[in-house]
């Protein structure tokens, strides 16, 4: 691992590991940020989803959609944009996205105060976020570890 090692704050006891049977998805507005979790996510055929093609995944974590793409993949990228926080509104809006492929969960990556990407765990089934709060490896682009944990 390069030496690098694995930062997770923990607000609460109990693990972040969910039944991932559907797989897990990567969503931000900020693909930079978020792509190279989500190819480590998708590199794991135990987190990857079935039903997500690379053309949803990639608008999922942020890009927009390509020109003349489907009416269907710019409503996803409309239903990216509407997820703003942790609010009833945003839970609406994973949920449905959860729904429409299966997912157990979906990651959401936000930029920290430091414009650091973090992730937070939606867990399909509950409508909630985790507490966990994952990080790159040493605040790089790496995600080894928080894959380690997922």
């Amino acid at each position: 691992m390069d030496g690098e090692s694995f930062v997770v704050q923990r607000a609460s006891v109990r693990a972040a590991a969910v039944e991932v049977s559907g797989g897990l998805a990567v969503l931000s507005a900020d693909a930079d940020a978020a792509w190279p979790l989500a190819r480590a996510v998708y590199a794991n055929a135990t987190l990857r989803p079935p039903a997500l093609d690379e053309a949803h995944a990639r608008v999922l974590a942020g890009e927009p959609p390509p020109q003349n793409s489907s009416p269907e993949l710019r409503e996803l990228a409309e239903l990216r944009i509407a997820v703003r926080d942790e609010d009833g509104a945003s839970r609406q809006f994973l949920g449905a996205i959860a729904k429409r492929f299966g997912l157990a969960a979906i990651l959401v990556v936000t930029l920290d105060e430091e414009r650091r990407p973090i992730a937070r765990m939606f867990e399909a089934d509950a409508a909630r976020f985790d507490a966990t709060t994952y990080a790159p490896d040493f605040g790089g682009s790496r995600w080894v570890g928080a894959i380690g944990q997922l």
